[in-house]
């Protein structure tokens, strides 16, 4: 019998590299990909519970005036707090939803932002994400520090 083969290796491959490994090489990119959405996860996981709770602007300005009111260091308090408030904020909400989208069954970063897409791609090369870093402003860390140890350093500033 001499019929047409069934199946056929396409070199239109989004990824270039799987051509050059052959038949195999998709496998292995998906095992690759597999473990680095579980480290993904892994990140999100055990930095939420870390990741302390932000005093409210109410809260906050409570405080501000039991210890005094409106002096010049109390401002300075007042405008860092609102800061880390934001930070912590959106660090939440972007673990939350890489987590979410990780564990979700749908295609990964369907249903993340386009900040969520490039924090969690930052994340997964152990960087501290660019959007945190500015969000932190003056007193963020240097970008060689490792994230794991940035994110742990959180909650002393709290």
């Amino acid at each position: 019998l001499d019929l047409p083969p069934q199946t056929s290796i396409s070199s239109s491959s989004s990824h270039p590299w799987v051509i050059d490994r052959g038949i195999f090489a998709s496998h292995t990119h998906a095992l690759l990909k597999s473990k680095k959405e579980v480290e993904l996860w892994e990140v999100c996981y055990n930095a939420l519970p870390k990741i302390p709770k932000a005093w409210g602007k109410e809260y906050v300005n409570d405080r501000i005036r039991k210890i005094g009111g409106q002096t010049p260091f109390n401002l300075f308090l007042q405008q860092e707090l609102r800061q880390l408030y934001v930070l912590l904020t959106e660090i939440k909400k972007s673990l939350t939803s890489i987590k979410s989208s990780v564990e979700s069954l749908d295609q990964f970063g369907d249903r993340l932002s386009d900040d969520d897409v490039i924090i969690a791609n930052e994340l997964s090369r152990s960087r501290i994400p660019r959007h945190w870093v500015e969000l932190a402003g003056e007193t963020a860390p240097p970008s060689s520090t490792p994230v794991s140890q940035w994110l742990s350093d959180i909650p002393q500033r709290v």
